[in-house]
């Protein structure tokens, strides 16, 4: 499966995402959220390029690595 990062959503010039699908996808990362911190899992800095957004709209949180 293909995933894209949140913020490259907005950024194409081509694409127009839906307010009823961005709101569709906002409530996937929040309930992704909710799931890391109800299993104490560490997710570090939030942002447009640590949220990955397949086609079919599934969403993946990502940890940046810190360097």
């Amino acid at each position: 499966m293909i995933f894209v990062a949140f913020s490259d959503l907005f950024l194409s010039g081509n694409v127009h995402v839906p307010i009823v699908k961005t709101l569709r996808l906002l409530r996937r990362i929040l309930k992704s959220l909710a799931l890391s911190h109800g299993e104490q899992k560490p997710h570090g800095c939030i942002s447009g390029q640590t949220v990955l957004v397949s086609k079919k709209g599934y969403v993946q949180l990502v940890k940046q690595s810190q360097e």
